[in-house]
């Protein structure tokens, strides 16, 4: 028991270097349940395995996409993992495909909010104006034979 204890300690001082340790205490657990010690320490090193995993399948997609071209769909899922997983890992700015991921979802994020704001633009001045004219179609070819001339 003091043996295990002990590698635990150890183990703990070795992350809490690299700062998982720290990542995963700050993550609010969430339970249906209160929690004892020994499954709040068990979820901790859960969190802390799976942020390990984050960084290792990082690693190894990062390096797959700078080694091999693929084509279609599995380079289409990849790319999306990939993008989302940066998302996931810790900040890398000397990383140039890291930073180049953070750019991609960045302005993936601004066009989606532009989409909605257009699509709600759009719609809320498209539909008054369709109700209250009847012939949109006299305008339509009003605006057309104005462009002709």
């Amino acid at each position: 028991m003091a043996a295990a204890a002990a590698l635990r300690n150890v183990g703990r001082a070795a992350l809490r270097q690299r700062g998982t340790l720290a990542q995963a205490e700050r993550r609010r657990l969430f339970a249906s349940r209160p929690s004892t010690i020994e499954e709040k320490e068990e979820a901790r090193l859960h969190l802390m395995q799976i942020d390990s995993k984050k960084e290792e399948l990082f690693d190894l997609m990062a390096s797959f996409n700078a080694r091999y071209m693929i084509h279609g769909s599995l380079a289409e899922t990849n790319g999306l993992l990939l993008e989302q997983l940066s998302m996931a890992v810790d900040p890398r700015p000397h990383d140039p495909q890291w930073r180049w991921l953070q750019g991609v979802q960045r302005f993936r994020r601004v066009m989606t909010y532009l989409g909605i704001c257009t699509f709600c633009t759009t719609v809320s001045v498209g539909l008054p104006w369709l109700i209250k004219d009847p012939k949109p179609k006299k305008i339509a070819r009003d605006v057309w034979t104005a462009l002709q001339q």
